[in-house]
């Protein structure tokens, strides 16, 4: 968790090279990064930019940026995502 910026990094790395593909486990481990960070915000850009590449969330996606969420004290966007 003392690394985001470098995962952070890395990923949008990952997202400038087209030899590279992301999916549900690039998210996963970024997501539960948001999650340990209290970093509600970013969590929900990261959901964001599944929906844009068309990348399916699963169970720990939406638990990790619900608990980002949570944590960051964003409760309307907890429950959204619950929802959804």
């Amino acid at each position: 968790a003392g690394r985001q910026n470098d995962a952070m990094k890395l990923y949008r790395e990952m997202l400038r090279d087209e030899r590279v593909g992301v999916n549900v486990f690039t998210y996963g481990p970024l997501l539960t990064l948001c999650a340990k960070k209290g970093d509600g915000e970013q969590a929900l850009k990261l959901l964001d930019e599944m929906e844009r590449l068309n990348v399916q969330g699963s169970a720990l996606t939406y638990t990790a940026a619900m608990d980002a969420c949570e944590r960051a004290g964003l409760r309307d966007q907890t429950v959204r995502l619950l929802q959804e």
